[in-house]
């Protein structure tokens, strides 16, 4: 089982605190393993965290396409702010 499945099995699975454990030893220098630590972080509900992981994955291999995909994603969420949804 690869380091993808196996996050998205403790995802899967809630066990989202074993996720980011095993994902925080992966080697850094790898872009697959900003991807994985941005959606640990994304499950967490840290999206700021969760979006610089991404960026980072992109910025170390810009053809990773669902690290690009998160990024807009991510985007699109912080940029939808209409105060009055919270007046109600």
């Amino acid at each position: 089982m690869g380091n993808r499945e196996i996050v998205s099995s403790l995802i899967e699975n809630q066990e989202i605190d074993k996720a980011f454990d095993f994902v925080i030893k992966l080697p850094e220098s790898e872009a697959e393993t900003w991807y994985l630590k941005g959606k640990v972080y994304s499950r967490k509900g840290d999206m700021k965290e969760a979006l610089s992981c991404f960026n980072k994955a992109v910025a170390i291999d810009p053809k990773h396409e669902e690290a690009a995909v998160m990024i807009e994603i991510s985007t699109r969420i912080y940029s939808f702010k209409d105060p009055n949804l919270f007046n109600h």
